[in-house]
C-alpha cells in the first residue's frame, strides 16, 4: 500500500514511520495541499490518549515558561524570582532550580494537559536540586 501512496508523490507529500519493530505501530501521514491525513496502525486508544496527554503536559511546561518570561521582559512584578533569577529565565526560558507541576492532574482532567494556566512553577526541594547535580555530573 506504501508503495502505491509514494507513486502518486508529485501531488501528495507522503511519510511512512514504521516502528513495527518497537511498538507495533505504523504512522501513515499523507499531506496534500488544505488537507493531512494521519492513519496510525496497531495503536490503542487509550494508548494514543496516553501519548498525546504526554505530548501536550510538555507544550504546557513550555508556554508556562514563555508566560513568564514575557512576564517579566514586560515589566511586572513577578515576586516569587529574585533579580537574577528573572535575568536567568530572560537569558535561558527558565531556571534549573525550578521545575512545574500541574495544579489539575492531566492524566485525569486531559482538557486541562495544554494550559499554561494548569501549570505552577515552583521551585524544587534540595533533595530534588542535588539529585540533578549528581545526575548531571556524571
Amino acid at each position: 500500500m506504501t508503495e502505491r501512496l509514494k507513486r502518486i508523490g508529485g501531488q501528495v507529500n507522503v511519510t511512512v514511520h514504521d516502528q513495527s519493530t518497537e511498538s507495533q505501530m505504523i504512522h501513515v501521514k499523507i499531506a496534500m495541499s488544505g488537507a493531512v491525513i494521519s492513519v496510525k496502525y496497531g495503536l490503542t486508544g487509550p494508548r494514543e490518549e496516553s501519548r498525546l496527554i504526554h505530548h501536550a503536559k510538555g507544550v504546557a511546561g513550555r508556554k508556562a515558561w514563555m508566560n513568564v518570561k514575557e512576564l517579566i521582559a514586560a515589566g511586572f512584578p513577578v515576586p516569587e524570582f529574585t533579580i537574577a533569577e528573572k535575568e536567568d529565565i530572560l537569558t535561558n526560558g527558565h531556571l534549573p532550580t525550578h521545575h512545574h507541576e500541574f495544579v489539575h492532574d492531566p492524566d485525569e482532567i486531559p482538557f486541562f494537559a495544554d494550559d499554561p494556566l494548569n501549570v505552577r512553577i515552583i521551585k524544587k526541594s534540595k533533595s530534588q536540586r542535588s539529585r540533578n547535580n549528581s545526575s548531571t555530573s556524571r
